[in-house]
């Protein structure tokens, strides 16, 4: 990933956290850890659908034949790998102000100290399996053989981070 990706991603993400935390004096510990623990899973699921989504139809759709064809022609060509920026924090941002707008900006604020850290495992993982990895019995291999099916069959196994979302939208293919 590149370095002003991480950086950004990783300062909305501290950012968030310190505005959770400038607010605790309101709360009680345990209110604090139910509210940060419910925003993580929140922002876990809506990264794990978003990832589908937009890998599923925007990135095999409007910009599958200018875009992520070579991602998909060139395995290992690190340069294809990342997502581009402008799609990726024009989704974000629009999610944050509808989550604020619907649920209210500390509601907000604590699912984005998760949802950019999502997004930026989701990079990590992606980079690290499209690279050799020679222990066949860990996790890495495991996610690799996944994501080589698509590769393979691209109408199959979208979901880079949660083979579960695959699953529920019958997109997993039945060999793997």
């Amino acid at each position: 990933m590149y370095p002003f990706q991480t950086a950004l991603w990783a300062g909305t993400s501290l950012y968030n956290a310190y505005v959770f935390t400038s607010n605790l004096s309101s709360q009680t510990i345990g209110s604090a850890l139910m509210t940060a623990t419910g925003g993580f899973f929140a922002a876990r699921g809506i990264w794990v659908a978003t990832e589908y989504c937009i890998h599923r139809w925007i990135l095999h759709g409007p910009l599958y034949p200018n875009y992520h064809k070579k991602h998909h022609e060139q395995y290992t060509n690190h340069k294809t790998l990342f997502t581009p920026l402008i799609l990726t924090a024009s989704t974000a941002y629009t999610y944050y102000g509808l989550i604020r707008w619907a649920a209210g900006t500390q509601i907000a604020t604590t699912i984005f100290i998760f949802f950019p850290l999502n997004y930026l495992l989701f990079e990590w993982l992606h980079w690290r399996i499209h690279a050799p990895i020679g222990d066949k019995n860990c996790l890495l291999w495991m996610a690799q053989q996944y994501h080589r099916v698509h590769h393979m069959h691209e109408d199959k196994n979208y979901g880079i981070t949660s083979p579960a979302i695959d699953y529920i939208a019958d997109t997993l293919d039945e060999d793997y």
